[in-house]
């Protein structure tokens, strides 16, 4: 049976794909300032530029602030032409709304990855690694901070927003569940990308998609995607032994896809019989 059955559903079809288009564009479009600014002192050749740019902390930093304000830029140009509204967008809270509900999320996120990490150190699959790299370090996981901040807004702003933001109420289920496959299914070119990693992504993004309904906004699912990049890579160094982290996982890698998936949807859980208590 087919999801799009009439011209309104073919519409939201289109806008689904416009809206990966667009991601896609701000991606590459942010890239453009970023490898200016980066190499201002050293004009080379692109692809070298290109490469140097994206290997540095810093750079990567700057194409992630680029890559924010071209997505907000879009979606101004969106409310503006009323191809979608500020409310679903998810978008629509005043500043200090939105601060508030961002910062708790990144306190949730960053709760349910240190008790993960606490989990794989019981079960002797982690285990702490002090960093040797000193300052470098320090630098890296600051970066890692902006890094994390323009990939939340990113893929919440597209999948949560222009995506899900497309279904009504009458179709939210359907909504939360194309969101939840486009997410997953966004990442597979991802390295080392296995069946596990492609359960803990769709658990993680029903997760992000529930927080979305829950909170009847983005900057709650932005803070905790923010906090759970940022902790899990640039923090601890999850699968990712090495420098430029204190911590690296040794072992199977199932136990920290599932512990994670299963923290993820507890977290959500709490959410909703929160948000029902209040309702209430």
């Amino acid at each position: 049976m087919s999801i799009f059955k009439n011209e309104t559903d073919y519409r939201v079809g289109w806008k689904i794909l416009l809206a990966i288009l667009l991601y896609a564009a701000a991606m590459m479009l942010s890239i453009i300032p970023a490898i200016l600014i980066y190499n201002f002192r050293d004009f080379t050749s692109l692809p070298e530029m290109v490469n140097l740019t994206m290997n540095s902390s810093i750079g990567n930093a700057l194409q992630a602030v680029f890559s924010i304000a071209i997505l907000w830029g879009i979606c101004y140009l969106l409310v503006k032409k009323k191809a979608i509204t500020w409310e679903k967008l998810g978008l629509d809270d005043s500043l200090s709304c939105a601060l508030k509900k961002a910062g708790i999320g990144f306190i949730c996120g960053a709760i349910v990855i240190c008790v993960e990490i606490a989990v794989l150190c019981i079960f002797h699959y982690a285990s702490l690694s002090k960093c040797s790299e000193g300052q470098n370090a320090i630098i890296a996981v600051t970066c890692g901070l902006v890094i994390c901040a323009g990939i939340a807004f990113a893929e919440e702003v597209t999948f949560r927003g222009l995506i899900q933001g497309q279904f009504g109420e009458d179709k939210k289920a359907l909504g939360i569940a194309v969101t939840t496959i486009l997410f997953a299914a966004a990442h597979l070119l991802n390295t080392h990308y296995t069946v596990y990693s492609l359960i803990y992504l769709l658990i993680g993004s029903l997760a992000f998609s529930l927080m979305r309904v829950v909170t009847k906004g983005l900057w709650f699912p932005i803070g905790f995607h923010m906090a759970w990049d940022w902790v899990e890579m640039s923090v601890f160094g999850l699968n990712q032994e090495g420098t430029k982290h204190w911590f690296y996982v040794k072992g199977e890698e199932i136990p920290e896809y599932l512990i994670c998936a299963v923290l993820m949807l507890f977290v959500t859980a709490v959410l909703l019989l929160i948000y029902r208590k209040q309702k209430a």
